[in-house]
């Protein structure tokens, strides 16, 4: 692997689409690098709410700016990355933020550490910005930060959230980009995809990515998250030629725990068809955790029954 130059160019890639009333922040957040390298490309998927006016006009040739059809994130993450002129690349979606030193430290990694492909850092919640830090990344995730095995470890489930990692571009391009096919995860698929071909993660233990929560985000769509992570899943299984066993029982039991999240979701939904369908591939891949799933469904099964019960016969006096 090649030594990284102190002028080597780094490409933020920002996608956005109908985020108007947040996409300058995380600009904004670019722009402030400390890093002097950096080129900002933000890729408008198709919105109908002025943001291109908007950000002409605010920030003129300061960033390079890309409009095309709506077709999500991962097409708009693509055409970012084949527009890109830098040596690595930076995702960072349109309602976040990275602090004015992340690029700068992140090199220093590369440069102390050429044989690194990705470094990646600690991430924590914001609702308000930069300044506004409400919590700290989850444990689950924290527990797995540094993993030798990387491909191990996110088979667990992802901790590595978009704008975590800088990445090499070469990286990128020659594990193919996002998966603009799947539903959601396709961040999650793309790292999973790294790992399982052998490039080396690197960990440094800072806050150097700040997640906005936000009610509508598309992290909310629980089913439609979940499914993505089902499919990353799945495609991970075939991305080596076999798993060791600890690979294959993590596999599962992340398997697992997603169809169970879904059979309680849609039990709740009183869809009981696709409840106990995802009960069932829940118990299929991991019988013990699918067990209490199966409990969990049907005491949540009993209740809706014996409420409706009682409400009819409220309802006839």
């Amino acid at each position: 692997m090649s030594m990284v130059a102190d002028s080597s160019l780094v490409s933020i890639i920002i996608p956005t689409h109908n985020d108007r009333q947040w996409v300058s922040g995380s600009i904004d957040s670019a722009l402030a690098q400390s890093y002097p390298h950096c080129e900002v490309i933000v890729v408008d998927d198709g919105s109908t709410d002025g943001t291109q006016d908007y950000l002409s006009d605010r920030y003129g040739d300061r960033i390079k700016f890309i409009y095309k059809s709506n077709s999500g994130p991962a097409s708009a993450r693509n055409i970012g990355v084949a527009a890109a002129s830098g040596s690595f690349i930076q995702f960072l979606d349109s309602d976040d933020f990275i602090p004015s030193n992340k690029i700068a430290r992140q090199m220093e990694v590369f440069s102390e550490n050429p044989k690194c492909d990705v470094v990646y850092c600690d991430f924590a919640y914001t609702t308000e910005g930069p300044e506004g830090i409400v919590e700290e990344s989850p444990a689950a995730h924290k527990k797995k930060h540094g993993a030798e095995n990387v491909f191990e470890a996110l088979l667990d489930g992802n901790f590595i959230v978009i704008h975590s990692p800088l990445t090499r571009a070469s990286v990128i391009r020659d594990c193919g980009g996002f998966d603009e096919g799947l539903p959601s995860d396709e961040d999650y698929d793309l790292w999973l995809r790294i790992a399982a071909n052998g490039y080396r993660f690197c960990f440094i233990p800072e806050v150097l990515a700040l997640y906005r929560k936000r009610h509508n985000s598309v992290s909310r769509n629980f089913l439609r998250q979940s499914n993505g992570t089902i499919s990353a899943l799945n495609k991970a299984s075939k991305y080596r030629t076999t798993l060791t066993d600890s690979e294959t029982g993590n596999l599962k039991r992340t398997l697992s725990r997603e169809y169970g999240w879904i059979a309680l979701t849609y039990i709740g939904q009183l869809d009981y068809g696709q409840g106990l369908k995802a009960v069932w591939s829940s118990l299929l891949n991991n019988p013990g955790h699918g067990l209490n799933v199966a409990t969990k469904a049907t005491k949540q099964i009993v209740r809706q029954i014996l409420n409706r019960h009682l409400f009819w016969r409220i309802g006839r006096k």
